[in-house]
């Protein structure tokens, strides 16, 4: 038996921040290797400066445990707990923008890359009613501070710019899928903004050589090292419900690499694209929609790649998803690429519309299911799975239905982790004042030691409360 040793703020002590300076560093390439010597779980993100020649390779602050603490506290005659390390910071955090406004719809879309979140605000007004910001917050110490507001250079009205963010490094990548392209409306775009020490530049503005009106490019968007993949919403010439691009930078030169295959036999009203994550060498896209199981039922489709072209796409569906499930409204990959969380906000695993969460492993090349993740007090209509991410030992999902403290709809979130071969619920996330109708846990987004959730207008950055393993040992 496994049993989850729990941390709190009076049981660990913290090592520091460490950053890891290679001042000789010739590539972005070569600080990824140095990267991949410290090893996935240690290092967090890469920086390389053209100019300068300086690599940081940004490693995790270390927490380290005292004492075996778990749920129920490991009895002292029947457990031996080894020295543990985890990886956390010991309070949540609010984030706040230097602009507030309600309308902004501050939140929208969240990403998180070591000690660096972006926050999407497509609601912003700065370049005209709707066009849209992007928020930037750097850690410092125990809490966050502003660093930048991101705009469009050619920023415009009802663009929208920041309703998808996404960052890996020193890159940040926002959707503007309302954009209009040379007077195509609602055609979409999206832009690249690069970190030159503290300063965030606008590096590129993406979009598809054969861009259509309501194609809505930059719906959804994903970063993974040198590597963009954005989709549309909708295809206007084709009517189909969506592509998929992706994207390959070379220096500071995008360049578009492929639009994948579109699924056949699948309709157009199965919202593809209604989510995605990407790793090195696989993307998935959700379908929320698709009638795999029934209307609605959802599913996700995965595509993987051989280091030159991608594969026709794999569909892959929940073992019990049945009407209404919409499985797929939320995907996560691990960035190593073989963890998936799926969610499933309107499964009935504990009443209509409680929600769940389905992990998948890779396992030879197939996608395989290997559990299937509800908390112990979830309830109908809490929506389960609305949010999900994850990598290949934690899982931070959302519920933004849920009634939590007995308040409508204020929504909360959890910590699941991997003990072995099982998922364990660590523990429940939620604003210290519950707010009815605030559906806190929509948007989630973890890196290494925090998680991010968001609800309408609140983004908060919670410790992700990491947990080892005791293994239940007799003495």
């Amino acid at each position: 038996m496994n049993t989850v040793c729990r941390l709190s703020a009076e049981d660990v002590s913290i090592d520091g921040d460490k950053t890891v300076n290679a001042t000789n560093a010739s590539s972005l390439q070569e600080c990824k290797q140095k990267c991949e010597q410290l090893g996935e779980d240690n290092c967090t993100g890469v920086e390389y400066n053209n100019r300068s020649r300086r690599c940081e390779l940004w490693t995790q602050p270390i927490l380290s445990h005292k004492s075996c603490l778990t749920g129920h506290d490991c009895p002292e005659a029947n457990y031996s707990c080894h020295t543990m390390q985890c990886k956390a910071i010991d309070h949540p955090v609010r984030l706040r923008s230097s602009e507030r406004s309600f309308q902004d719809s501050f939140g929208r879309s969240i990403g998180i890359s070591g000690d660096t979140v972006v926050v999407g605000a497509p609601g912003d007004n700065d370049r005209g009613d709707d066009s849209g910001a992007a928020y930037v917050f750097i850690r410092k110490a125990n809490t966050f501070v502003e660093q930048a507001k991101l705009t469009a250079d050619d920023g415009f009205r009802n663009s929208f710019f920041g309703n998808s963010v996404s960052i890996a490094g020193c890159r940040i990548l926002v959707g503007a899928y309302r954009d209009g392209l040379n007077g195509k409306k609602d055609s979409g775009s999206a832009y690249v903004f690069r970190r030159d020490y503290d300063v965030w530049e606008q590096e590129a503005k993406l979009s598809p050589q054969d861009a259509v009106e309501n194609e809505r490019f930059g719906s959804r968007v994903s970063l993974f090292g040198d590597m963009a993949v954005i989709t549309s919403a909708g295809n206007g010439a084709k009517n189909e419900s969506a592509a998929v691009y992706v994207f390959h930078v070379t220096g500071k030169e995008w360049v578009l690499k492929a639009k994948l295959p579109f699924p056949k036999n699948l309709k157009n009203s199965s919202s593809f694209g209604s989510s995605l994550s990407q790793s090195k060498d696989a993307i998935m896209i959700g379908a929320e929609e698709d009638d795999a199981h029934g209307k609605a039922s959802g599913a996700v489709y995965a595509y993987s790649s051989n280091g030159t072209n991608w594969s026709q796409p794999v569909r892959i569906v929940g073992a019990d998803t049945a009407a209404g499930d919409h499985f797929g409204c939320s995907v996560s990959l691990s960035e190593s690429g073989k963890t998936c969380l799926i969610g499933a906000y309107g499964h009935r695993a504990k009443g209509k519309g409680s929600g769940a969460a389905y992990v998948f492993k890779r396992h030879k090349g197939h996608w395989v299911q290997q559990h299937q993740l509800a908390p112990e007090d979830l309830d109908a209509d809490d929506g389960f799975g609305k949010s999900v991410s994850t990598s290949d030992s934690i899982a931070a999902i959302g519920a933004f239905g849920d009634e939590h403290g007995g308040v409508d709809r204020s929504g909360s979130a959890y910590i699941f982790v991997r003990a072995g071969q099982k998922w364990v619920q660590q523990t429940k996330l939620a604003p210290e004042k519950a707010k009815a109708g605030a559906e806190f846990g929509l948007v989630a987004s973890i890196s290494g030691h925090m998680a991010t959730f968001s609800s309408a207008e609140q983004v908060f950055v919670f410790p992700a409360y990491l947990t080892q393993v005791c293994p239940s040992t007799q003495r």
